[in-house]
């Protein structure tokens, strides 16, 4: 079940949770809503046989304005603060089905760590350094510390910036330690760290992490050229829960999040994390969270 926007009056906020605890879908209301399905398919009427026009990308953020066909459909445009993917300007007609129209109830936090460091049990033990902090700070490193990358006090309803080194000094290679900038890109492999948390006892949970990686003909500053949004699955499973809160940590190639086969160059990625969470009590809620990774191209 999907919960509606924080303005929504009281007995539209009941009739959300009644319909919760019953299983139902509730139609999207206007506000900033994000994609959840890969390609969400954007017509340019509200009806199921009119041509598609456009696709929406998994992760992508929306603005919508209006439902019709009894919340059948969905009138939206793109809200990301960069609006190059499509939909770009125009405002086209979606099923509510493809996207979300809250985070959820239970809380979704994603930590992307770019290197752990000592014999800590899990990535996030010991100090924290920023990647920044890192590649300026000569100190000696403690036995025990990880690098992230993005603010892990972020409270974005759908989920904040994760900035890395550039995977390679060319065409831009910012400043900093040399060693500690080698320690970084020697690794082939990012950390994720997924932690829900909530009032409910969380039984359960499907889940799925995907990266959407926007691809334009060059990666540069400014007056990129895009080509599309690439979305590959990273994982897809089912877990058991038992608890209130839960973290884990998955293993992310450095290629999946940087690189492409496909023409161009990846301007910045997207990794989405959507999941169906079943409660103790027999009741169930789709969440969502993104962490859009960037990296500097220039000065």
């Amino acid at each position: 079940m999907r919960f509606r926007e924080a303005a929504m009056t009281t007995a539209a906020v009941l009739a959300g949770l009644l319909q919760l605890s019953a299983g139902l879908p509730a139609p999207a209301r206007a506000g900033t809503v994000m994609v959840i399905e890969d390609l969400a398919p954007m017509r340019m009427i509200p009806s199921s046989r009119a041509p598609r026009k456009a696709y929406a990308p998994l992760g992508l953020l929306l603005k919508t304005r209006r439902t019709a066909k009894e919340g059948e459909f969905v009138e939206a445009t793109n809200a990301e603060e960069r609006p190059f993917e499509e939909p770009a300007w125009h405002h086209y007609w979606l099923y509510p089905k493809s996207v979300l129209a809250e985070p959820g109830q239970t809380r979704v936090s994603l930590e992307l760590i770019v290197r752990k460091g000592g014999d800590a049990a899990t990535a996030t033990e010991g100090r924290r350094y920023t990647v920044e902090a890192f590649l300026s700070d000569s100190t000696a490193l403690p036995d025990t510390y990880y690098v992230a990358a993005g603010d892990p006090a972020d409270r974005s309803p759908w989920g904040g910036t994760a900035t890395l080194l550039p995977p390679r000094p060319d065409p831009y290679d910012p400043p900093g330690i040399e060693d500690r900038k080698a320690a970084l890109r020697e690794a082939d492999a990012y950390r994720i760290a997924i932690s829900l948390s909530g009032d409910r006892t969380i039984d359960h949970v499907t889940e799925r992490l995907a990266a959407a990686r926007v691809l334009v003909t060059e990666a540069r500053c400014a007056d990129e050229e895009y080509i599309e949004t690439e979305v590959v699955t990273l994982a897809e499973r089912r877990r058991a829960i038992g608890d209130r809160v839960n973290t884990t940590t998955l293993l992310i190639p450095v290629a999946d999040v940087t690189a492409t086969s496909s023409p161009g160059e990846v301007l910045w990625t997207r990794l989405v994390y959507v999941a169906d969470v079943f409660f103790e009590d027999g009741a169930w809620e789709t969440v969502a969270r993104r962490l859009l990774v960037t990296w500097p191209h220039c000065p």
